[in-house]
């Protein structure tokens, strides 16, 4: 198994850009909505995930593309937050090094595991090389997304290797 790294999400941003630059989300066609989680320093790679998401006919969340959400962080950010994460069907961690130094990924991880339980939370870690990702103690806790060796995304659950769920599959569950 292999975890998502940088180089290919930067593929995916190259190679499909164009592509999904000219498509549009038919809201009609949309399956789930999720919540990405995510550092703001990682805008590059969040583009790409969601170009990945859209894809799928999902609808990826993305606070910093919402132009209603307060300009300077406040309580009404946190409450926007809250309500938002609690709308949406699946909440997905993208776990980089950045967002483990993020003071607002944990918090939005811990609203999520509250209001959605771990069936509808993951981690999607991202590293450098496909084998480790940087990781803290908590993170252990939740499923994450990992490619199997046929090339399929699966969810795993926490601390196992098998009995994964496809992550098309688990997204629209």
């Amino acid at each position: 198994m292999a975890f998502l790294t940088y180089d290919k999400l930067r593929e995916i941003a190259v190679s499909d850009s164009a592509r999904f630059a000219q498509k549009s989300i038919d809201l009609s066609e949309v399956k789930s909505t999720v919540f990405l989680s995510h550092s703001h320093k990682d805008t590059e790679i969040v583009s790409a995930v969601e170009a990945f998401l859209n894809d799928l006919n999902l609808l990826a969340y993305i606070d910093w593309k919402d132009a209603t959400m307060p300009e300077t962080t406040s309580p009404d950010t946190a409450r926007a937050l809250r309500i938002l994460i609690e709308k949406s069907s699946k909440f997905l961690l993208l776990a980089t090094e950045n967002s483990l130094k993020s003071a607002w990924v944990p918090w939005e991880l811990g609203v999520a595991d509250g209001v959605k339980g771990l069936s509808n939370v993951a981690v999607l870690p991202v590293s450098k090389n496909d084998r480790t990702f940087p990781n803290n103690e908590y993170m252990a806790m939740y499923p994450r997304v990992e490619q199997a060796r046929g090339g399929e995304w699966f969810v795993y659950p926490a601390g196992q290797d098998s009995n994964g769920v496809q992550f098309a599959a688990w997204l629209i569950l």
